[in-house]
């Protein structure tokens, strides 16, 4: 079964509405299809306290150009 096509949807995790709910880590820059990108990391805000421990956290690819969204994995 093919899923929905989300690739113009901004992640839930990077609106302005939902930032304060995650920490972001940029922690390394790759090249994906001859463009630089920035890897950023997130996880969420509140993920050591014990009732919600690391229940959500991902990377998400930004080219260094555009700024554009390239991937994420959540």
């Amino acid at each position: 079964m093919i899923g929905k096509v989300t690739r113009n949807k901004i992640p839930n995790q990077i609106k302005q509405e939902n930032r304060g709910l995650y920490r972001f880590f940029l922690t390394d820059s790759i090249e994906i299809d001859g463009r630089q990108n920035y890897v950023i990391r997130f996880r969420e805000a509140n993920y050591k306290k014990p009732v919600k421990k690391r229940k959500f956290s991902g990377t998400i690819y930004i080219d260094t150009e555009t700024y554009g969204i390239k991937k994420s994995k959540v």
